[in-house]
């Protein structure tokens, strides 16, 4: 027996596909920076030849000025300062992404949810998502605070969403079993 297009539903899975891609590709894209900079300040493992050169320019700059020496400090300062924001952006990221992601997939396939909800629950998750990495990025505390409560309140406002909607279903079950055994 074939089964019937449900228009439906590839709609919601089209919503659930395109949340999931904005939160997952702005992961990747932190982490390409954070890869960038590492390989910039050459925290990379280094091989033979290149161990060689290392130790020779080492020498060479022993002997620069301690003008230029504090501008390099400054500089690595400034960039492990970056690293340890992206590190921390990330850090964030693998906790609200697996329970909104979760969440997310509970509420478009087991419950064929709205496809407006979905769309208002993922694109509000996302934009707050975002603005909250701005916000660790360019150390705006008030950035962090606005993308962690809504984050929040999105994930607050799907469980709760899922709650009713699981307890009307179990509600009408009941009834329709009470109203068949008479």
């Amino acid at each position: 027996m074939a089964s019937s297009f449900d228009y439906d539903s590839y709609i919601k899975r089209c919503v659930f596909a395109w949340v999931s891609i904005g939160l997952i590709w702005k992961n990747i894209t932190l982490f390409l920076i954070l890869i960038l900079f590492r390989i910039k300040s050459k925290q990379v493992i280094l091989v033979g030849d290149e161990k060689v050169f290392q130790q020779q320019t080492d020498g060479m700059n022993q002997t620069m000025s301690n003008n230029t020496q504090q501008l390099n400090r400054t500089f690595k300062h400034k960039i492990s300062s970056i690293k340890r924001r992206i590190k921390k952006a990330l850090e964030y990221e693998t906790h609200f992404m697996v329970h909104f992601l979760l969440l997310f997939f509970v509420f478009t396939e087991v419950l064929q949810s709205t496809t407006t909800r979905l769309i208002v629950y993922g694109s509000i998750f996302v934009i707050a998502r975002y603005i909250h990495n701005g916000g660790i990025l360019f150390r705006k505390s008030y950035a962090r605070m606005i993308g962690i409560t809504f984050s929040i309140l999105v994930i607050g406002a799907i469980t709760l969403d899922l709650a009713i909607i699981l307890t009307n279903e179990v509600a009408q079950k009941n009834t329709l079993n009470s109203i068949s055994s008479l």
